[in-house]
């Protein structure tokens, strides 16, 4: 482990919704008919808001006491579970606070990240995660690809310098 890179990198902050969440569990929408319920053909795309029945053709299930998860359930994890998974931000994905436009980074490396046991406030991009692979793995980033210029990412943007 000691020359293996990690990242972890959740997304974008957890969302506060509460849709699902009935008094019992039931199939999201009652109305729904038996014969409408089909097999989606592999190249179609689920355009509902709210799916009716799953890819496969089950029923969508919403309600209190369903375990999420499953292909065919459909619910949000609510304000508690939002506000855990912000932690250490305030607010949800909804809000321009920092639960909404920032996310936590855990880079592990103990032979390639000199700083250990770190909280770094930096701002950082995505980008960043290609710089830190190649500097990590003394890798060079090539000129072209397919016959194409690409433009090398800097040394300056990996995460090994923060």
């Amino acid at each position: 482990m000691e020359n293996t890179l990690v990242f972890f990198l959740p997304d974008n902050g957890g969302s506060a919704e509460e849709f699902g969440f009935r008094d019992s569990i039931v199939t999201y929408y009652e109305d729904v008919e038996r014969d409408e319920i089909k097999v989606m053909p592999k190249d179609e795309l689920q355009t509902r808001m709210v799916p009716k029945y799953t890819r496969n053709g089950k029923p969508v299930l919403a309600g209190k006491g369903l375990q999420p998860g499953a292909a065919n359930t459909y619910l949000g994890y609510g304000k508690q579970w939002a506000n855990a998974r912000n932690t250490p931000f305030r607010m949800y994905k909804h809000w321009v606070q920092e639960g909404g436009i920032a996310t936590p980074l855990i880079v592990h490396c103990p032979d390639g990240i000199s700083r250990k046991d770190t909280f770094v406030k930096d701002p950082t991009h995505l980008i960043n995660i290609m710089a830190t692979c190649l500097e990590v793995a003394n890798a060079k980033y090539p000129k072209t690809y397919n016959e194409n210029s690409i433009i090398p990412f800097g040394r300056n943007q990996s995460y090994t310098n923060i």
